[in-house]
């Protein structure tokens, strides 16, 4: 009942100019919203932002644009549903680029994956943040690695 009361309050907040600014410059779907969903979205974005523990990994020094770019992709598949924020979702790690984590396979082979986005065990997402693009780049996380991920490569490969 209380987080109700309070996603509702965060609802009806209106973003910060700040925020507001980013959501039009660095979200291009935004404009093609009619303005009740812009208005919608910008209330999931609250929600999100309050609840949701963003971190930044690989040196990657996480700002509001980062946070807020990554927040209203998220929200944006809200919109018209009854939302419960990503229930099992905690924390998103943030990457400057495509990053490489070790894996196992079989349980005998170590091998190094590259991965751009990825959900770990359902409580935090990794995401590849680019500063160049128009947009953040939020690719479809998978709940469990693929069984046949491609561009791994080993350790001291080329």
């Amino acid at each position: 009942m209380w987080k109700e009361q309070q996603r509702k309050k965060l609802q009806s907040t209106p973003l910060s100019s700040e925020w507001k600014r980013i959501v039009e410059t660095r979200c291009p779907f935004y404009h093609l919203l009619p303005e009740p969903d812009r208005t919608e979205l910008e209330g999931h974005i609250q929600v999100f932002m309050a609840e949701k523990k963003f971190e930044g990994c690989g040196g990657l020094d996480l700002n509001d644009e980062i946070r807020v770019c990554i927040a209203a992709h998220a929200c944006l598949l809200l919109l018209h549903r009854d939302a419960d924020y990503y229930p099992g979702l905690k924390t998103i790690l943030v990457y400057p680029n495509t990053y490489f984590a070790p894996t196992m396979r079989d349980g005998l082979t170590r091998i190094y994956e590259r991965f751009t986005t990825e959900q770990r065990a359902q409580r935090a997402i990794a995401l590849k943040f680019d500063s160049r693009l128009s947009a953040c780049e939020l690719a479809q996380a998978k709940l469990t690695r693929p069984p046949n991920a491609t561009g791994h490569r080993a350790p001291n490969a080329n």
